[in-house]
């Protein structure tokens, strides 16, 4: 439902877009890297969400794409199909935004490829590796005039605009702590691997590897 409620405010805001530049109503998504965080949240949201339908996908394992498809195909009640790679579904005539789900390192390559095939894009978190790389993404976005969209949509959920609204009675930040307690398992891997701290595939430069999800921005940017 959270994901929904995200979901309906980027709609909206593309279909805006969509009426300007006199496409069809429904803003119509692909997706690539539709692993987890897709199953549940976002991946049902974009075809459940009035005026949005999921059309296509990409995924690097070819048999969880399909598992991916059939699955959710029967529930939104049409055919969703799978792409023979990421530059496919970023071309294809139907997907109007790129939905890029994959870890973050891949952020920025497939952001600035949407751009310039002319689709709006919607990046999970965080938006690139490193400031530069955002940059460039924000500013060949603004160039031509393609909405983009990061997945920061828990800043608008109930309890975080709670916290924005109580702050000034508290008075000003002085001091922000963070604290990973989280340990994941994975069979077969160390107790410690997990690709969100991974300075390989998350954040680069950093002595302890601190992914976007473990808190820091969501809590520095209430």
């Amino acid at each position: 439902m959270r994901r929904v409620l995200g979901v309906l405010g980027l709609t909206q805001a593309l279909s805006h877009y969509a009426m300007a530049t006199r496409t069809p109503p429904a803003v119509r998504f692909g997706i690539i890297g539709p692993g987890s965080v897709t199953e549940k949240k976002s991946g049902p949201a974009l075809y459940k969400a009035p005026h949005s339908q999921l059309v296509a996908i990409y995924r690097r394992n070819e048999d969880k794409a399909r598992s991916f498809a059939q699955r959710h195909s029967e529930t939104a009640g049409y055919s969703i199909r799978v792409e023979p790679s990421a530059e496919a579904l970023i071309m294809a005539e139907d997907v109007d935004v790129v939905y890029i789900a994959t870890p973050p390192r891949e952020h920025f390559h497939f952001a600035m490829l949407a751009c310039a095939h002319g689709k709006a894009a919607y990046v999970e978190k965080p938006l690139a590796r490193t400031y530069e790389e955002a940059e460039q993404i924000v500013q060949a976005f603004a160039e031509k005039g393609l909405p983009l969209f990061c997945g920061y949509y828990r800043r608008y959920l109930p309890k975080f605009l709670a916290v924005r609204e109580n702050l000034p009675r508290v008075g000003p930040v002085s001091e922000v702590r963070i604290r990973l307690t989280q340990r994941r398992y994975v069979p077969g891997k160390p107790i410690a691997f997990d690709w969100r701290v991974d300075p390989e595939v998350t954040l680069p430069n950093s002595r302890k590897p601190q992914d976007i999800h473990c808190g820091m921005p969501k809590t520095s940017r209430i």
